[in-house]
């Protein structure tokens, strides 16, 4: 399960590292933000992102929401696999 409260969080902080930037510069500066946050693999996905693009009509905008949403459900994700796994007792 997805915590609402992490995904909104990084939405968030990835928002504010974009203010002020536009077109490519705007998804530089959200894969910046997804490196610190731990997204073991940010240029890859904002690469895989780009590429896909092509087949969709989205302005930058809409585009670079898409891709902080791609990476903070990715990140959540791995949030929520290492919290569940420091949880089990590995030593049965």
């Amino acid at each position: 399960m997805i915590h609402t409260k992490s995904y909104n969080r990084h939405i968030k902080q990835a928002r504010e590292a974009v203010k002020g930037t536009t077109g490519i510069d705007r998804i530089i500066a959200i894969t910046e933000y997804f490196k610190e946050a731990g997204h073991p693999h940010a240029d890859n996905t904002a690469n895989q992102l780009i590429m896909d693009r092509m087949h969709y009509q989205q302005s930058d905008r809409d585009f670079a929401y898409k891709v902080m949403s791609e990476m903070a459900y990715l990140v959540t994700t791995n949030e929520e696999l290492v919290a569940y796994s420091e949880s089990i007792d590995w030593n049965i």
